[in-house]
């Protein structure tokens, strides 16, 4: 049962929510289906914080195009 389980892992879908102070909170929703729930069919959905990852992330992202832009402008320099 535990290997179907892990062949039918849902995705998790990414969403962008907006406070009424204009903050950003990015969330990964995942939906598990077919879950019994005091006797009854229902699904859980699981929500977990993401923001400081993606934030991270887009800090590595900015530092690793300045590096390369550093890197090839000393490459050039050294060149000429």
């Amino acid at each position: 049962m535990l290997a179907r389980a892990k062949e039918a892992a849902p995705e998790p879908v990414e969403v962008r929510l907006v406070g009424r102070d204009e903050a950003i909170l990015i969330v990964e929703l995942t939906c598990i289906p077919d879950v019994r729930f005091e006797e009854r069919d229902a699904a859980m959905i699981l929500v977990h914080d993401v923001t400081r990852q993606r934030e991270l992330q887009h800090d590595v992202e900015r530092v690793r195009g300045r590096e390369q832009e550093r890197f090839a402008r000393d490459l050039h320099d050294g060149l000429g």
